[in-house]
């Protein structure tokens, strides 16, 4: 029983949750990102290690976390800083897009302006 959703929430939400995956997955080969076999391998590693993390969580990780409160509080900030330094890596790579882009694009303009 989920300690979050309601009983007769689980499975639709599980399955759309797949759902979103294949997708996903579905979308980065067809947008050229990766070939079928480094998505079916990245499938397999992403499920195995969810696999394993649930394991982990409830034998080693869940226990400890209810014994010790000081411990949730510490996981949780590190979380915070983990969320942090990944919204600024992802702001600097967006920026980095961007910038690539527009170079592109000058380069493509001024290739079109030197055919005339």
């Amino acid at each position: 029983m989920s300690p979050v959703l309601p009983a007769w929430a689980v499975a639709p939400t599980a399955c759309g949750v797949v759902g979103c995956g294949v997708f996903l997955t579905w979308l980065r080969v067809h947008l050229g990102f990766h070939t079928t076999p480094q998505v079916v391998v990245g499938y397999a590693l992403g499920a195995s290690t969810a696999v394993g993390w649930l394991c982990a969580m409830e034998r080693v990780v869940g226990p400890a976390l209810r014994a010790s409160p000081k411990l949730v509080g510490g996981l949780r900030v590190a979380l915070a800083v983990a969320v942090g330094v990944f919204a600024l890596s992802a702001i600097r790579w967006v920026d980095e897009a961007r910038a690539y882009l527009t170079r592109e694009k000058s380069l493509g303009d001024k290739a079109d302006s030197s055919r005339f």
